[in-house]
């Protein structure tokens, strides 16, 4: 599959959290956030050099979560997946909460931001993301698992009714890969 860096969104405030592009100089601080997660055993100089060296990585558009007091709270990154027969499509991952700050409801509010700003913003209506966690968070946020759109079993959607019928159609004959 072929990923491609979306169209920037604009900043979005709601309830007090701001979603907003990181800065240049922020970026080795989203990676952090998922150092305990996602390093596998590498030390800290080796996993930030390959996670800001990474092709995936520089292919798509992070996003940051602020909170009220201006603390980043979250993290992810979103790609412009292929359109499913004239439904743009979106594809998020990696999303990151750093380890003091989790299980306050953040990630939650940062998918619910992101999917309002891109369904606002960019007329999009499939997103796309791969749970390597507890599916509830997502489920919370509207998405859903759906049988047989991907080889991999951890594949979820949040999509509008008027698009669910493409992706079933396009599900038929297409498998979705991981990304």
């Amino acid at each position: 599959m072929t990923l491609k860096k979306p169209d920037h969104l604009t900043q979005s405030a709601v309830s007090g959290f701001n979603l907003r592009s990181p800065t240049l100089n922020e970026m080795q601080t989203i990676f952090k956030m998922g150092e305990d997660v996602w390093a596998s055993g590498q030390n800290e100089a080796d996993y930030l050099a390959a996670c800001s060296s990474s092709k995936k990585y520089n292919c798509g558009n992070w996003h940051l979560l602020l909170n009220s007091a201006g603390n980043t709270v979250c993290s992810s990154i979103s790609y412009e997946l292929p359109v499913i027969y004239g439904y743009k499509t979106i594809g998020i991952g990696s999303i990151a909460t750093p380890k003091g700050w989790r299980k306050n409801g953040y990630a939650l509010q940062l998918l619910t931001q992101l999917t309002q700003a891109y369904r606002e913003q960019q007329n999009t209506e499939i997103f796309i993301l791969f749970s390597d966690i507890e599916n509830s968070l997502y489920t919370t946020a509207g998405f859903i698992s759906l049988p047989n759109v991907s080889e991999d079993a951890r594949m979820m959607v949040n999509v509008t009714q008027r698009a669910l019928p493409a992706l079933l159609d396009f599900s038929r004959t297409h498998q979705v890969s991981y990304f």
